[in-house]
């Protein structure tokens, strides 16, 4: 199957917008916008190799917990606190990263390491120390760019110490997940939507 089908049966099966933008900070995103599931996919740094890691991340992931958590009695904010469900982050980032990576040759989560020691430095360091820094790493200035930007994003002053610490979630719940992989009922982590840490 190639890439451009798995993107055809997204469409199709899931009657899904895929939207192409140059400005996305990230790679891809799933959202709702009226009304309708969207995938934003980030054409300037799309690469083929990753195009079916990241339909499983977006839409192996987040649009179908997203479907199964509408018919949960917890779909809400008020239904959430009333049930006592915890953030859903870690969980459902950790799971989607682990998703983009599982099929692939090599099934390495460099990305998601590499993104939680980005803002760890870029909390010690000014976004030029941090520029330099992750070149030990990231060769490809482009690439590193964004990997610092998104590390800064919010900040007003990023010659200062200071980061936007949501990148660290998904290592933060991949290793969640892996140490409790074996106990873990995946199809039931997809089937309750939204939940966080059942697996605590």
């Amino acid at each position: 199957m190639t890439k451009m089908t798995l993107v055809t049966l997204a469409f199709v099966f899931f009657q899904i917008v895929v939207h192409l933008s140059e400005d996305l900070l990230s790679r891809a995103s799933m959202t709702i916008v009226n009304g309708r599931p969207t995938l934003t996919i980030n054409i300037s740094t799309a690469r083929e190799h990753w195009l079916e890691g990241m339909l499983r991340h977006e839409i192996g992931t987040h649009y179908l917990r997203g479907i199964n958590n509408n018919s949960q009695l917890w779909s809400s904010w008020s239904g959430r606190r009333k049930h006592g469900l915890k953030p859903i982050n870690p969980t459902e980032e950790g799971l989607a990263s682990i998703h983009s990576v599982l099929f692939r040759k090599d099934p390495f989560l460099w990305r998601a390491a590499l993104l939680y020691y980005t803002v760890y430095q870029a909390s010690q360091l000014s976004f030029t120390q941090l520029f330099q820094d992750i070149g030990r790493f990231v060769t490809d200035p482009n690439t590193r760019w964004d990997y610092c930007v998104r590390a800064k994003r919010g900040w007003t002053d990023t010659s200062q110490p200071g980061c936007f610490s949501k990148d660290q979630v998904y290592l933060d719940g991949i290793l969640r997940i892996l140490r409790y992989r074996h106990s873990i009922d995946f199809y039931l982590l997809t089937a309750l939507g939204k939940v966080g840490e059942i697996i605590d």
